[in-house]
C-alpha cells in the first residue's frame, strides 16, 4: 500500500471533556488523520464511527491516567489513541496517519 497516493482527511475532536484518576476534568482536543482504501466500501458515517473510537479511547486513557501524567506525557496519549483506532479502524477500510494532542487543560466549571 503506498501511503502518499491517498486521499488523506481530517478528524478534530474538539472540546472533549473526561475525568482523571485524580478526578480532574480536562478539556481535549485532538486531530487524527485518515484515509479509506480504494478496496473498500465507501462508509457513509465514517467520520463519526471515528470520532466515537477516538473518543472512547482517549476516555480510558484519561481515566487510568492522573492530570499530571497527561502533561508530562502527551505523546503516550497520542500512541494509545492511534494504535487504538487504528485497530477498530482497519475492519472499515481505513487507514490512520498521523494523530495529534492540540490542546490539553482542565475544564473551566460551569456557570452558575
Amino acid at each position: 500500500m503506498n501511503e502518499s497516493n491517498l486521499a488523506w482527511r481530517s478528524l478534530a475532536l474538539a472540546g472533549h471533556e473526561s475525568t482523571t484518576r485524580d478526578d480532574r476534568v480536562v478539556r481535549l482536543h485532538l486531530s487524527l488523520s485518515y484515509a479509506e482504501l480504494a478496496s473498500s466500501e465507501p462508509q457513509p458515517d465514517l467520520s463519526a464511527r471515528l470520532d466515537a473510537l477516538a473518543r472512547r479511547a482517549s476516555c480510558e486513557y484519561v481515566a487510568a491516567s492522573t492530570f499530571e501524567e497527561l502533561l508530562d506525557g502527551k505523546d503516550a496519549l497520542v500512541q494509545f489513541v492511534r494504535a487504538d483506532v487504528t485497530l477498530a479502524a482497519r475492519s472499515l477500510g481505513v487507514v490512520v496517519g498521523r494523530a495529534t494532542v492540540r490542546e490539553l487543560g482542565l475544564a473551566l466549571a460551569a456557570a452558575c
